[in-house]
């Protein structure tokens, strides 16, 4: 794949690569072609392969080094087919011969092996720490910090801390505070386990998408006064809502209604009775089963029925565009009441926190994106690299749908100076694998590439995506080498059907489904709907024979993969097959 690519034109090369496409084979192969195409063994030292976690740069760097230890060794004459396909490959990627590789491969790996801590494979956080240790006095941060990775034990010291200071004579706002939000929650009836729900709602301070929210919160004042404010503003909307229901009550509860007449009987009933009841405006997600659509089509068919007359079909009407003009509202407002003592308290969270880092000389991990942002994004990277005391010339991304915003644009000056020379970069992801949104992975990025997904449409941004566009090619890797052609061809017609009922957004992160099953080996797969209703012994029983059938084909067990709706099927079909013997 690497050999087609006109590198000097695109210097820039994004792979999409699917589970079994080979792409840690690309990666290798693409750091391989760069240290070997000089003869200074010491080019590794300008390369950065970053990826996701800990145990994928230690397989990056173990396949690194084992490929450099058997192209050292290798031998026209051995057996190793592996080595000399990856041989011919860099032949066309360097311009050198199979004697000249060999050479320089062993003097790259005595390189390495004698300036180890310049051989730069690591996480995305690791590579952030360096840049952060870089201008530790431009942000101010203690010549000697910790770097804490466990946020909520960091956090629970926090709330701990805080929550022992409550009575102090120093501290009579946050105690006052504190009843008030007792005194909330009994008056809800709300069950209240002040430390969890505090802890809960103050995790929100670990996350890179909240600090922009966090940060407005920091400038309201969350007193009583407010807190009333939204009180009344509640009350106000529901003495605009009560009338509509007690006038529908009234007419309801007047006309003896039959639910044999109803449309639906019963569940249209149930839902009447319901809304007679109503004693205030319900919640816009509330909407269902009370104020259906059903429902209000039915209402709005022309005159009298046997079983409603025509006066009540209009007082639910009534109901129904009262409850959609202030639904909305009344949601955001129930729900802002709802989290005003945690918002409330999260500002004692927040300054506590600061004054526990200061202390302790601790930055928490999550923290590093938003502390190096502000000073490296605009920053010209020959600043940057001043400061590294190191210049890098080629990075290698791994898992990139999984990396966040601000880890990308962190990354861009630094980019943009690479291949403004001309210099060779490999972006490696998969939109479908994106499994670490929690953590602000942003899949829509790698979609974007070689573009730079811009939604804030800032001009820089702008201005860097319109080079990268021009930097860069974008190819998928056809190729599956890891699963059987059933496994794959059955992949690929599910997320083909389903991509096509998703909004237009997501459908791109399908576009390359399609793949060439390179195995030989012949595989099964059984879908069995959850509409074919079975009790559990009978799942284990044809379960059983599915396995018992695969083994006599000589299939091992290690090669089948049993995958349920919910994960407490799977644990009880797992027991229920080690009762078996099978495990």
């Amino acid at each position: 794949m690497l050999s087609t690519i006109n590198r000097e034109k695109y210097p820039l090369f994004v792979l999409s690569a699917s589970a079994g496409s080979g792409k840690t084979y690309q990666l290798v192969l693409q750091y391989l072609s760069i240290v070997l195409k000089t003869k200074s063994p010491n080019k590794f030292k300008g390369i950065v392969a970053i990826t996701f976690t800990n145990k994928a740069s230690l397989e990056m760097k173990t396949r690194i080094i084992d490929a450099l230890f058997k192209l050292a060794k290798y031998k026209s004459t051995s057996e190793d087919e592996n080595t000399a396909e990856i041989i011919l490959e860099l032949e066309k990627l360097v311009k050198v011969d199979e004697k000249e590789i060999v050479k320089r491969s062993g003097n790259v790996l005595k390189a390495i092996l004698h300036g180890y801590e310049n051989f730069n494979v690591s996480t995305i956080d690791k590579f952030n720490l360096r840049l952060i240790k870089s201008f530790s006095n431009d942000l101010d941060l203690p010549n000697e910090f910790e770097v804490s990775l466990n946020e909520n034990e960091v956090l629970e010291e926090v709330v701990d801390l805080l929550l022992n200071s409550i009575g102090e004579n120093g501290n009579k706002d946050l105690t006052k505070l504190v009843k008030e939000y007792a005194k909330s929650n009994f008056r809800d009836g709300n069950q209240w386990n002040f430390k969890r729900q505090l802890m809960s709602f103050a995790s929100s301070l670990n996350k890179e998408k909240n600090q922009g929210f966090i940060k407005t919160l920091m400038d309201i004042s969350f007193d009583k006064k407010e807190y009333n404010k939204i009180q009344n503003k509640i009350d106000q909307l529901n003495e605009v809502f009560k009338p509509k229901v007690e006038l529908f009550s009234d007419a309801f509860h007047a006309q003896r209604i039959n639910e044999l007449d109803l449309p639906y009987k019963g569940q249209t009933y149930n839902a009447l009775v319901k809304i007679a009841k109503l004693t205030k405006c319900p919640m816009h997600n509330n909407e269902k089963g009370i104020l259906s659509t059903r429902l209000i089509n039915y209402c709005e068919e022309e005159g009298d029925t046997q079983a409603l007359t025509r006066n009540l079909k209009d007082l639910l009407l009534e109901i129904h565009k009262c409850y959609l003009e202030i639904s909305s509202e009344m949601t955001l407002l129930v729900k802002y009441k709802a989290n005003f003592f945690n918002m409330a308290l999260l500002r004692y969270v927040f300054d506590s926190l600061a004054e526990h880092k200061e202390k302790n000389k601790i930055i928490r991990i999550s923290e590093f994106n938003a502390l190096i942002g502000n000073l490296v994004q605009k920053e010209e990277a020959p600043y940057i690299y001043e400061r590294f005391g190191v210049k890098y010339e080629h990075f290698l991304l791994d898992e990139f749908q999984d990396t966040s915003r601000l880890q990308w644009l962190n990354l861009l000056p630094l980019l943009r100076e690479s291949l403004s020379n001309k210099k060779e970069n490999l972006i490696v992801g998969d939109p479908k694998q994106s499994i670490y949104r929690f953590n602000n992975g942003l899949a829509e990025q790698f979609v974007s590439l070689p573009e730079i997904y811009n939604p804030e449409e800032d001009e820089y941004v702008a201005e860097v995506s319109r080079f990268f566009h021009q930097m860069g090619i974008k190819k998928p890797l056809v190729d599956n080498y890891r699963s059987c052609s059933e496994v794959v061809l059955f992949n690929e017609k599910i997320f083909t059907d389903f991509s096509s009922k998703l909004d237009n957004k997501f459908e791109k992160f399908y576009d390359s489904v399609a793949q060439n099953p390179i195995s030989s080996k012949q595989g099964f797969v059984r879908v069995v709907s959850e509409k074919q209703k079975r009790d559990l012994d009978q799942m284990v029983i044809d379960i059983s024979a599915i396995i018992e059938k695969s083994e006599r084909e000589n299939f091992d067990l290690g090669d089948i993969c049993i995958l349920t709706a919910k994960n407490d099927l799977s644990v009880q079909i797992a027991n229920e097959l080690t009762k078996k013997g099978i495990s």
